[in-house]
C-alpha cells in the first residue's frame, strides 16, 4: 500500500503574531516608532502590521502632528490603514503614494503611550508569496511637528519591520503495516476398531 500525503490548510485569519523586538536604547527625551515584524502564510488575507510607539522611559512626547510614508517590498498587497489609536486622532492616508498624516484636532498637543499603535497597516498575501518582505519608513518623507508647527522629527526615531511568510506544513501519514496470523487447529482423528466375532468349534465324541 502506498503512503498517503495529507495536506492541512488553515483558513485565513487576521490574528497578528508579533516577534520579539530587539531592545533599543533611545536618546534622552526621544521616543521611537517601530514597524512590527509579523508572520503570515501564503494566501492569507487581512494580515495586520502595527506601527507602535517605543517609550520605555516614559517621555510621553507631545506632538502637534505628523506626515510620513511607509512602503513595502513588492510581493505582498497593501490594503488599508487604521488609526491612530496612540494619538486619538484619525489618520488620512493616500493608498497610491502610501503617505499618511494626522494632527491634533485642537490647540493642545497629543501624546502616545508606550506600545500604543500609531497606525495599523493591513495586507493580503498572494498564494505564491515566500520569504521575507520588508516594510520600511521612507527616511526622506518623515516630518513631525510641535503644536506650534516647529520641526521635531529628530525626537522620534524610526525602525523598520517585515512580513515573514511561513511555508505551508504538509503532514505525511505512513500506512500501518498489519500482520494477520492464521492458526489452524489439527483435525481430530477418530480410530474405530472392529472386533471379529469369535468362532467356537464343538467336537462330539462318537457313541459307544
Amino acid at each position: 500500500e502506498e503512503a498517503v500525503d495529507t495536506t492541512t490548510t488553515e483558513a485565513p485569519v487576521t490574528t497578528v503574531v508579533t516577534t520579539t523586538a530587539t531592545p533599543v536604547t533611545l536618546p534622552e527625551g526621544a521616543i521611537a516608532w517601530q514597524i512590527d515584524t509579523v508572520h503570515a502564510k501564503p494566501g492569507q488575507t487581512g494580515v495586520q502590521v502595527p506601527v507602535y510607539i517605543i517609550d520605555q522611559n516614559g517621555v510621553n512626547l507631545p506632538i502637534g502632528g505628523a506626515q510620513f510614508r511607509i512602503t513595502n517590498e513588492d510581493g505582498v498587497s497593501y490594503v488599508s490603514s487604521t488609526g491612530s489609536d496612540a494619538y486619538g486622532v484619525s489618520i488620512v492616508d493616500n493608498p497610491e503614494t502610501r503617505e499618511y498624516a494626522f494632527a491634533s484636532s485642537g490647540d493642545a498637543a497629543i501624546t502616545g503611550a508606550d506600545k500604543a499603535n500609531v497606525v495599523i497597516l493591513t495586507f493580503d498575501i498572494p498564494d505564491t508569496a515566500s520569504g521575507e518582505y520588508p516594510v520600511t519608513f521612507d527616511k526622506s518623507f518623515f516630518y513631525v511637528s510641535s503644536i506650534d508647527g516647529l520641526n521635531m522629527s529628530d525626537r522620534i526615531l524610526t525602525f523598520d519591520g517585515a512580513i515573514i511568510i511561513d511555508p505551508e506544513t504538509t503532514t505525511t501519514t505512513e500506512p500501518v503495516a498489519t500482520t494477520t496470523t492464521t492458526t489452524e487447529e489439527p483435525a481430530a482423528t477418530t480410530t474405530t476398531t472392529a472386533e471379529e466375532p469369535a468362532v467356537t468349534t464343538t467336537t462330539e465324541e462318537p457313541a459307544a
